[in-house]
């Protein structure tokens, strides 16, 4: 298992290579930013986090790597959120790690993955 402070600093090490933003903020579409919502739901995450994701990608429009390393650090926690918000942090860190910053690529495994019958999520330690 990989410790929590690792996949922090991978993720926080993509930030020069993260593709679709401009300057400080994403440039995520709606559409976009439902298959990320649309995964925390299919997790089972609950409205609070469910909320928070639109309020942090849709309205700050924090990028990506920025927003994964602040749920990696518990940030997920703070709505009330339960174990479905925390594998919904794992299967955007795994996948934002796979895809190498890459926001495209990284929107396909969100699309495309059966995330939750491959477990490779689970190597993600998250606080």
């Amino acid at each position: 298992m990989e410790e929590v402070k690792d996949v922090w600093s991978e993720v926080i090490a993509l930030k020069d290579k993260e593709t679709r933003t401009k300057g400080a903020i994403n440039t995520l579409t709606k559409s976009e930013l439902e298959v990320i919502i649309g995964t925390a739901v299919i997790t089972g995450a609950n409205d609070n986090f469910l909320k928070q994701i639109f309020y942090d990608l849709g309205k700050t429009r924090y990028r990506l790597f920025d927003w994964i390393a602040m749920l990696l650090d518990g940030r997920y926690k703070g709505y009330g959120c339960n174990e479905s918000s925390k594998i919904a942090t794992q299967i955007f860190s795994h996948y934002f790690l796979k895809a190498e910053g890459n926001v495209d690529r990284f929107l396909a495994y969100l699309t495309f993955k059966d995330y939750l019958r491959n477990d490779e999520y689970k190597r993600i330690i998250v606080r």
